[in-house]
C-alpha cells in the first residue's frame, strides 16, 4: 500500500471516529508545487520583478449522510510583477484561480518526482485595471528524496528544479523564461500532505 493511500485511509477513519451526528466534518489532502523568485539577489527591493507561483490539487474528504464523499479541485495562486516596475509593470495578484481537475492542466506525480501546469487564463493586471491573458507552462522536477521531516502524516516535500515559461499577452506583454529570468529563486518544491 502506498503512503498516499495509507494517508487517505487514515483521513477517512479519523473522520468516521470524530464525526458528530449533527454535523459533517472534512479533511483536505493537498498535493502541489511552489516557486518563489526575485529579479535581484536581495528580495523585496522596490520595483523588483518577482514571481510567487503555487499550484495545488485538493482532495476533500467529507462524511455525509450517505457515508464518505470525495471531491477534487485544482487551483493556482499567482503573484507576479513584470518588467516596468511597481507602477509601469504588469502586476498580477490572484489566489485560488480555479482549474479543471484534469492532469492536462495541473499534474503532480504520486512520488512527488514531477509536477506541472499548462494553461492560459485571463487575469487582472492590477496596475492597468485591464484583463490580460496569462499563459503558464511551468514544470518542477524532484531532485532529492522526499523529506518527511515535518511528519509523514502532515507534510512531505521534495526539493525540485524548475523550467518553463510564463507569458503575459497584451500591449505590455512579456515572457519569463524559468529559471534564467531571476537571480534569486527560493522554495522550489513539490509537496503533499494534510491541509490543516
Amino acid at each position: 500500500m502506498s503512503r498516499r493511500t495509507f494517508v487517505l485511509l487514515l483521513l477517512l477513519s479519523l473522520s468516521a471516529v470524530s464525526l458528530a451526528p449533527a454535523q459533517a466534518q472534512s479533511n483536505v489532502f493537498r498535493v502541489g508545487a511552489h516557486v518563489l523568485a526575485w529579479e535581484n539577489a536581495v528580495p523585496d527591493q522596490a520595483g523588483d520583478q518577482y514571481l510567487d507561483l503555487l499550484v495545488y490539487k485538493d482532495t476533500i474528504f467529507r462524511l455525509g449522510p450517505e457515508g464518505p464523499e470525495q471531491t477534487r479541485v485544482s487551483h493556482f495562486d499567482l503573484h507576479m510583477l513584470g518588467p516596468g516596475g511597481a507602477t509601469g509593470g504588469v502586476l498580477i495578484a490572484e489566489d485560488a484561480v480555479p482549474m479543471p481537475d484534469d492532469p492536462d492542466w495541473i499534474s503532480v506525480s504520486d512520488d512527488l518526482g514531477w509536477a506541472g501546469i499548462d494553461t492560459i487564463v485571463p487575469l487582472l493586471d492590477r496596475n492597468s485595471g485591464e484583463m490580460v491573458d496569462v499563459e503558464i507552462h511551468v514544470y518542477w522536477w524532484g531532485l532529492l528524496p522526499v523529506d518527511d521531516a515535518d511528519n509523514v502524516f502532515v507534510m512531505s516535500k521534495r526539493p525540485a528544479r524548475i523550467e518553463g515559461t510564463i507569458t503575459v499577452h497584451g500591449p505590455r506583454g512579456f515572457t519569463i523564461e524559468l529559471p534564467d529570468h531571476y537571480t534569486l529563486i527560493q522554495d522550489m518544491r513539490i509537496f503533499s500532505g494534510i491541509e490543516e
